[in-house]
């Protein structure tokens, strides 16, 4: 039994700080989303796990997380390790090879790829970095699961030093066919097909990806694959699909929130009609927004969001009030609203 370490470029929080006060706020994107409710839920059934870990480059300063690292492991049932790295080095990392080289080339933008050796360099730089701060807490019987395209050598620096460590890859993005991935330059492509294959199991979103990897696996390292299996340095490594998706049921059971319940009381509910225009009322922070769309129906509620609906314009107002907006409240401001804009 040993504990599930996730790894990924970015911590599943940011940190918000207003004066002294430095508080946790859950970071958006698809793979904080997914894994973040797996930790939580699947994750956290498994009798086979000792306990679990993030580790991940902090978007925040070191003294801001000390604050606040105490609360957080209150809070919540895994431990987070982050990473503080040189902002030069991490900017040409993500901002460069990351995203101006990996992204677009694997989304088949490959006329938006820069290739710049100076990225690819920071790239190496930064998958070591995260080798150096989790190679001295592996322990037996952990297991390591990577993620996306952010840390493609990982694997295979882990594997280096930790030969017997049980270690996962999942890419978040597509995988390209062959004839696109052939574009980088020889020593780029085959150092990523190379540090991928350090894992034990890697996964992709559909076959195609799956069959795209392993061309590229054939054509560039001459490794033969026996459906979706690979005998590579001595190892037998499995390649396989697992579509991902959002926690569907903590999204559904959300809507019985008493907060959000609250958050939502007007927000796009048609809420009043006069000469052919509807009003809808917004709460937020103690602002009211009230949205007018012409020409949409009451029996139509995407005409009042969808400016592209012929005849249907927008236009809004907001009304701030020192206190909280009862509905009665909100019904007069609305008439109101209704005959300024109308000329009523």
């Amino acid at each position: 039994m040993g504990r599930l370490i996730i790894i990924s470029n970015r911590l599943p929080f940011s940190l918000d700080r207003e004066g002294d006060k430095v508080s946790l706020r859950q970071s958006s994107g698809g793979l904080v989303s997914a894994i973040k409710s797996y930790f939580e839920n699947a994750g956290a059934q498994r009798g086979d796990l000792t306990g679990k870990m993030w580790i991940g480059v902090a978007d925040f300063p070191q003294e801001d997380w000390d604050q606040v690292a105490s609360a957080h492991a209150a809070e919540q049932d895994f431990d987070i390790t982050p990473i503080f790295p040189d902002k030069d080095v991490y900017d040409k990392y993500y901002n460069g090879f990351s995203n101006s080289v990996l992204w677009p080339l694997f989304h088949y933008f490959s006329s938006l790829a820069e290739y710049e050796g100076h990225y690819f360099d920071a790239y190496l730089q930064m998958n070591q970095l995260f080798a150096e701060k989790i190679i001295p807490i592996l322990e037996p019987d952990d297991q390591v699961w990577i993620h996306d395209y952010q840390l493609m050598i990982l694997p295979h620096l882990l594997r280096q030093k930790k030969p017997d460590a049980t270690i996962g890859f999942f890419l978040h993005i597509p995988f390209p066919s062959y004839e696109i991935f052939r574009l980088m330059p020889t020593e780029w492509k085959k150092t990523l097909l190379h540090g991928v294959m350090g894992a034990d199991l890697i996964g992709f979103h559909t076959y195609d990806y799956v069959q795209h990897f392993l061309s590229s696996v054939k054509m560039l390292l001459g490794v033969d694959n026996y459906f979706h299996n690979l005998q590579y340095q001595d190892r037998l490594i499995r390649i396989d699909l697992f579509p991902i998706g959002i926690d569907y049921n903590k999204f559904h059971q959300m809507v019985a929130d008493p907060e959000v319940e609250e958050t939502w009381k007007w927000r796009g509910v048609p809420v009043w009609e006069h000469d052919g225009i509807i009003c809808t009322g917004e709460t937020y922070k103690k602002v009211v927004k009230l949205t007018f769309a012409k020409g949409a129906s009451l029996d139509d509620p995407k005409g009042l969001f969808n400016s592209s609906l012929e005849g249907n314009t927008r236009r809004a107002i907001d009304i701030h009030e020192d206190e909280e907006i009862d509905e009665a409240a909100l019904q007069d401001l609305i008439r109101a609203a209704v005959d300024l804009n109308t000329g009523g």
